[in-house]
């Protein structure tokens, strides 16, 4: 992901890349029902069609068809971003769903015919969309808009008429990228009205997307690595325990979705974050299988 890259390793050393404050707005969220129910984290990368994770989690021979199913041994999760680009046939949705087992969850971004090219005032465009993201049944996490760097607060009216278009109960997160919309609290004020979530992106080139609003119940973590610096690690520590003060307030779900150069040490840094939430007494249904780990347990 190349939003919010820092070029080199030096910029990357001067950065404080510490998660600020949280806006005092946040006290109205969390704000689960059971309050002694544990966060549930998914954690997930972008992409399962990763070939150099052959000798990671896949093993080598392993052939293209069979990723995903190795892909939902490790992450309970996906980023799918290939729902941006095209939106998939019921039938490759089937397909999908018969690779993962029942509580792997989808997250859908939305097609950017409708989130880039003009769709978000096309009603039509808008329920073709989210009737065919409704193929994946129980399977479904959330949706997740991605708008582009350019869409400013400008075309707000744009955005208010996609939420009235989306469907009654639909869980959706909205990624912000023009500086303008972090001047203030005015849009997130907006999504707590209407249940939407935030997705919050940690890149090091772009401290203004931290913003750290929660919006709802559940919020979206787009978490950038840079290639295992050791700001990678000190970044996630941070977040795990962010997550466990959102955890004893209240918060429901967590949706954390790493990203990597080429996403090549995606399930290094996924593992390193699922020791450190079960370090700090949280739990979660991903667990990285390495194959070096299951040629050992053979013997």
């Amino acid at each position: 992901m190349k939003f919010g890259k820092v070029e080199s390793l030096i910029e990357l050393e001067n950065l404080d890349l510490s998660l600020p404050l949280e806006p005092h707005e946040n006290e109205a969220y969390p704000s689960s029902i059971d309050r002694n129910a544990q966060i549930k984290v998914f954690i997930g990368a972008p992409a399962w069609g990763v070939k150099d994770w052959k000798g990671k989690i896949y093993p080598e021979k392993l052939k293209s068809e069979e990723y995903l199913n190795y892909y939902a041994k490790s992450f309970n999760s996906i980023e799918l971003n290939t729902t941006h680009y095209r939106l998939p046939e019921q039938s490759d949705i089937y397909n999908w769903l018969k690779q993962v087992p029942s509580d792997f969850l989808f997250c859908p971004k939305v097609t950017q015919s409708i989130s880039h090219f003009s769709g978000l005032t096309n009603k039509l465009k808008v329920e073709e969309y989210f009737n065919r993201m409704n193929s994946f049944g129980t399977n479904l996490g959330l949706h997740f808009l991605q708008l582009h760097e350019n869409f400013s607060p400008k075309r707000f009216a744009d955005l208010s008429k996609f939420i009235n278009y989306i469907p009654k109960g639909t869980k959706l997160a909205i990624e912000l990228r023009h500086p303008d919309w972090f001047r203030d609290q005015g849009i997130f004020n907006y999504l707590r009205s209407k249940g939407i979530g935030t997705v919050i992106s940690d890149t090091a080139g772009r401290g203004d997307v931290l913003h750290m609003n929660i919006t709802a119940p559940f919020t979206v973590i787009r978490f950038v690595g840079n290639n295992l610096h050791q700001t990678d690690y000190q970044r996630i520590d941070d977040w795990v325990e962010k997550i466990k003060q959102w955890n004893d307030k209240g918060l429901e779900e967590i949706f954390f979705f790493v990203h990597e150069p080429q996403e090549l040490a995606c399930p290094e840094i996924s593992d390193y974050f699922i020791q450190t939430l079960n370090k700090n007494e949280l739990t979660t249904s991903a667990s990285i299988k390495f194959v070096q780990q299951q040629d050992l347990s053979l013997f």
